[in-house]
């Protein structure tokens, strides 16, 4: 077969039909809105206790107060989102657990590579779970504007809270270095001193008659009449 007809993605060996015909199933319709509703209600799925990070991220109070009702509502569907790869982490976790447990009593190497698989797979969820915070506050950008627009970089951390619990502090913390800018940068920036301002010292004539420009021209005007006088 000609090379411009061939698939360039490469398959993994096949899996059993059943399975494989189920997960695209899955994939390509979903399930019904009882069983969802019941695996995000499963107490088998509820997080283990010191794994913290498992939790649906929430929008922090102070944020959340400003946001238009569109917004809100948006930002609503992103956690339904957020919540479904979270449950699935927390599955995955509790597997990898129990296949460590059995590791630890006997040495498999089969069930060694499936723990390796479990967490590759719980990477990627992991990930997931990041992205999807990051377009959340994407998707407040029109409701958060200015120079706190800064509280959207991808580098302010988050925990259970999108922008980290602690926003008062951290917009407190933008405010103090706006205004330093400000003072350094001075009201017009740096061409202030050529538009009504008083000149930057490098731009002023240092001596009559010795600087360039204007000051040159008072120099000799100035030698010229002392010439005249003394005649």
């Amino acid at each position: 077969m000609s090379k411009q007809f061939r698939s360039g993605e490469k398959y993994a060996p096949s899996i059993n039909e059943q399975l494989a015909n189920n997960t695209t199933d899955i994939f390509r319709n979903g399930i019904s809105s009882e069983r969802f509703s019941d695996l995000m209600k499963d107490e088998k799925l509820q997080r283990p206790q010191n794994c913290d990070g498992l939790v649906t991220v929430q929008t922090d109070q102070v944020i959340w107060d400003i946001l238009s009702p569109e917004t809100k509502t948006v930002d609503n569907k992103m956690k339904t989102i957020q919540s479904v790869v979270v449950k699935t982490a927390t599955a995955m976790v509790k597997v990898i657990n129990k296949l460590d447990l059995m590791l630890e009593k006997k040495e498999c190497t089969e069930q060694s590579n499936m723990l390796d698989d479990c967490m590759d797979s719980l990477a990627l969820m992991g990930h997931a779970n990041r992205l999807v915070c990051l377009m959340r506050r994407t998707l407040m950008k029109y409701d958060i504007i200015g120079e706190y627009g800064h509280l959207l970089n991808a580098t302010v951390p988050y925990d259970k809270n999108l922008f980290g619990g602690d926003v008062v502090k951290t917009v407190d913390d933008i405010g103090k270095c706006s205004r330093i800018s400000n003072k350094i940068r001075g009201r017009g920036g740096f061409n202030s001193g050529l538009r009504g301002g008083r000149r930057p010292w490098y731009f002023r004539i240092s001596g009559r008659g010795t600087g360039h420009g204007s000051g040159i021209g008072r120099g000799r005007a100035s030698r010229a009449g002392s010439d005249k006088t003394g005649e």
